[in-house]
């Protein structure tokens, strides 16, 4: 498994390269086709340690926002590198650009932090139906990703899950909720085909079955960062840090993974 550095870009080891103007070696690194959304903690921007605005860089606009200074995440410093800490608080995009309503593929990526939680049910990201209003209307119409603590199955905790909103479950069988810094990954390829990856590696993927699979998005996506849009309970808010993240309305391939 390959070791884990500051940033995310150093894993995607891509040859897109961008305008000659733009001299961000970042940049010149990143693909842009399909790339919807791209947040580096450095940008957040704060009033006082509160962010209210997490711009994207991705040149679509998907800037993420929380007017309620109560729900405002904090910016802080996490070994000389700038991240994002989620304790009890959000970050949402009520219209994801570059979304689409249906069969909408995707692959996002997470550079992370956080220490196993004492109870609850953390969600990192959470798409759902721009579309719809209430949780019964976005049932199988999206997606989050985080984890579950089932009682029954103590090893769930802390274990990634790419799960359809109120449907089908994808999990991974390794712990990326242990205090140290994880790229964690997870790709929805169309047809209920779902992956994670950890820190570079695949470790879990499968197809949803039976009539608990994803239906399609309807009127688009909508992001919320750090809580399930659906559910707004305690229980589902992400305590630990966050320093990237991508999302791509496409699945990489695999030579754009390595």
């Amino acid at each position: 498994m390959r070791p884990v550095t500051c940033s995310l870009l150093t894993l995607l080891v891509l040859a897109l390269p961008l305008s000659a103007e733009d001299d961000d070696p970042r940049q010149r690194d990143l693909p842009r086709d399909g790339l919807v959304l791209w947040l580096d903690a450095a940008d957040a921007q704060a009033a006082g340690e509160k962010v209210t605005t997490w711009p994207d860089r991705s040149g679509r606009d998907n800037h993420v926002r929380e007017p309620s200074v109560d729900l405002q995440p904090e910016k802080v410093m996490v070994d000389g590198h700038a991240a994002v800490r989620f304790t009890r608080s959000r970050l949402v995009r009520e219209s994801l650009a570059g979304f689409l309503s249906g069969e909408q593929p995707f692959q996002f990526f997470v550079v992370m932090q956080a220490q196993l939680q004492q109870s609850g049910s953390p969600r990192i990201l959470d798409f759902s139906s721009a579309g719809q209003s209430d949780k019964y209307s976005h049932k199988r119409k999206g997606f989050w990703f985080g984890y579950e603590d089932y009682a029954a199955d103590p090893d769930s905790r802390g274990r990634a899950r790419i799960a359809v909103l109120f449907g089908a479950e994808g999990a991974s069988s390794t712990t990326a909720w242990d205090g140290t810094r994880h790229v964690v990954e997870a790709a929805y390829a169309g047809n209920q085909r779902w992956a994670l990856y950890h820190d570079g590696s695949v470790v879990d993927h499968g197809r949803y079955q039976g009539d608990v699979g994803f239906l399609g998005f309807q009127g688009g996506s909508r992001l919320t960062i750090g809580h399930q849009q659906q559910k707004g309970t305690d229980a589902h808010y992400f305590q630990g840090d966050l320093f990237e993240v991508l999302v791509f309305n496409r699945v990489m391939t695999a030579g754009e993974q390595r």
